[in-house]
């Protein structure tokens, strides 16, 4: 008996000991690892709703248990494990997005070519970034282009038209060497932008597009320069010189592309910057026809908007584009198909009634020009235009001493209250 109670007074004295030991600081197991092939944490996946909005949620703390949903939640289509452990002596918490949208790069006319900040100062345009800069400078440069390609057009025809394959290949040389100074100032623009790659900011995106525009210009260019040297007009000059028209009116195709690129791009920024209250009216015309351009339709869209916050009032576009026009510039030259366009926008601009209200023309590129049709709905918008379209038809048209009529096909849309200009042009 009195060996059990020696025995049950040594356990007694050992688990005080045992708990006084515990209790010192800090504890003596603090640093003890688990024997357990490693250490793992289940992070946060990413659940796509059919709504296309997304919604992030924490996964559970047990490796071994399945995420938990609410009651109105579709299980997760993909879920993504964060197998890395935590960082030391740190709490994990949802993953939130801190990342804050670029700010626009600072910029300084320094940065510019001296060319280009003269172009820019005869013009009265003062750019606030390199971006918008190149693309100013970019869409004077292939106006002039343009016409230097017009120019040798001319040229052509009279010497096609006087079977004088000599000039023709005068005519051929010259348009190498315009070609060669186009593809300079490209490759400049592309350079300048180029070398602050990364760092563009908010224009990053925008300068990409620029870039890319440029450089598949250039590859077209110079395919289609190389297709015009390899032409032989001593030998068949009526062949000969109908290939070189075709291979010119493609090179100017090109340039109105880029043209009309360019103008998009700068109304974006314009748009982006919310400077086009402060456009002068200058670059809101397009010079050809004086109806609105791109940057000018932005600035009449941004206007209703803003005259109907709510949206209340109705309004429709209607997009007008002539009819198979390239027939056009092949039988009478890029030219006579420039004074046809501006007699076509200025007889379709005063189409519209003009005790109806908000009602304007604008011209978004080549022979496409758009109706803004205010307090009418999709009915009343599409009599309309169908009654513009009928008094186009009805017009006989003279250029050159030629004589032909022209048609267009229209398309008609209502804008939405969540709609932008480019869902409403698309």
């Amino acid at each position: 008996m009195a060996i059990i109670f020696l025995l049950f007074a040594l356990t007694n004295l050992g688990l005080g000991f045992a708990c006084a030991y515990a209790l010192t600081e800090p504890a003596p197991w603090r640093n003890w690892e688990l024997p357990l092939p490693r250490r793992m944490r289940w992070g946060f996946f990413v659940r796509r709703t059919t709504r296309g909005t997304t919604s992030v949620e924490a996964a559970s703390e047990n490796p071994l248990a399945p995420p938990s949903f609410a009651a109105n939640q579709d299980p997760p289509s993909e879920v993504s494990v964060i197998t890395q452990p935590p960082p030391a002596e740190s709490t994990i918490e949802p993953a939130v997005s801190r990342t804050s949208p670029p700010e626009a790069p600072t910029f300084s006319p320094d940065d510019l070519p001296r060319e280009w900040l003269e172009a820019l100062s005869a013009e009265g345009i003062a750019p606030n970034s390199l971006v918008e800069a190149s693309a100013q400078v970019m869409r004077l440069e292939v106006g002039r282009y343009r016409e230097q390609l017009i120019t040798a057009e001319n040229r052509a025809r009279a010497h096609v038209a006087a079977a004088d394959a000599d000039s023709l290949e005068q005519v051929a040389r010259d348009l190498v060497f315009i070609n060669e100074d186009w593809l300079q100032q490209q490759t400049r623009a592309a350079k300048t932008l180029g070398q602050r790659d990364g760092g563009q900011g908010i224009y990053a995106s925008a300068a990409e597009q620029l870039e890319e525009t440029m450089l598949d210009q250039a590859a077209a260019i110079r395919s289609t320069v190389a297709a015009l040297t390899s032409l032989d007009f001593q030998v068949e000059i009526e062949t000969g010189g109908k290939r070189f028209l075709e291979k010119l009116a493609a090179l100017i195709d090109l340039a109105h592309a880029l043209r009309d690129r360019i103008g998009d791009l700068v109304a974006a920024l314009f748009r982006v910057e919310k400077r086009l209250g402060a456009v002068g009216p200058a670059m809101q015309l397009d010079r050809a026809t004086g109806l609105a351009n791109r940057v000018g339709l932005e600035l009449m869209f941004e206007q209703w908007r803003g005259d109907d916050p709510e949206s209340q009032r109705q309004v429709a576009v209607a997009l007008f584009d002539i009819d198979r026009f390239a027939q056009v510039n092949e039988r009478l030259g890029t030219r006579a198909g420039d004074r046809t366009i501006a007699a076509f926008s200025r007889l379709l601009a005063s189409l519209p009634r003009q005790d109806r209200g908000y009602d304007r023309v604008a011209r978004i590129g080549g022979q496409t020009l758009l109706l803004f049709i205010g307090d009418a709905g999709p009915h009343n918008a599409l009599t309309t235009a169908e009654r513009m379209r009928q008094s186009l038809e009805a017009t006989s048209w003279s250029q050159a001493g030629a004589e032909f009529d022209l048609s267009a096909s229209a398309g008609v849309v209502e804008i939405r209250r969540e709609d932008t200009l480019e869902t409403v042009l698309d």
